[in-house]
């Protein structure tokens, strides 16, 4: 486990080089530097989110992310949440993420056994009690895969440390 953990705080870590000056050139080296560090079989991530409210208030929602490849390609992502309380023991679980459309169930405690979600809505309503969407998903299952990442500031810094700062 503190192996999985290491394999992509490297990850991120080598996200935290100086940056050429060209903003395409930048996107490429980062995108390169995910695939040459990134974990091959699993990963465990730990999130927390925070939403600020138009009224000040913050939310917080913790969640674990498990993801793993399976030796026949087919590669898998659980997702449990810890907080908000409304959600603790709630998880999501995606199966053949990739180009296909991914298989997904959704376990609530109060149900007490996992459905299969047939609807994006269905989802996405759920999710929406975390104020993590399905973009948000997808971002941490592949945190440079989309094609709107945009590089903002080259010579960005990170406790004191050189980084890139991109947007979603």
């Amino acid at each position: 486990m503190a192996a999985l953990r290491h394999a992509y705080t490297t990850l991120f870590i080598a996200l935290l080089l100086a940056a050429p000056s060209d903003a395409a050139e930048s996107m490429e080296r980062v995108r390169e530097c995910v695939r040459e560090n990134a974990p091959r079989s699993s990963v465990v991530l730990e999130v927390s989110l925070r939403t600020r409210e138009a009224k000040g208030e913050s939310t917080p929602t913790r969640l674990k992310l498990y993801w793993r490849r399976l030796p026949d390609g087919e590669r898998r992502a659980l997702i449990r949440f810890s907080a908000p309380e409304e959600l603790a023991g709630s998880a999501v679980l995606l199966q053949g993420i990739g180009d296909a459309r991914p298989r997904v169930h959704l376990y609530l405690p109060e149900l007490g056994r996992p459905q299969q979600v047939s609807s994006r809505e269905q989802l996405t309503r759920f999710l929406g009690r975390s104020d993590l969407g399905l973009e948000e998903i997808a971002i941490l299952l592949d945190p440079v895969g989309d094609p709107n990442l945009r590089l903002l500031d080259g010579a960005a810094a990170v406790d004191g440390r050189p980084a890139w700062a991109f947007e979603w």
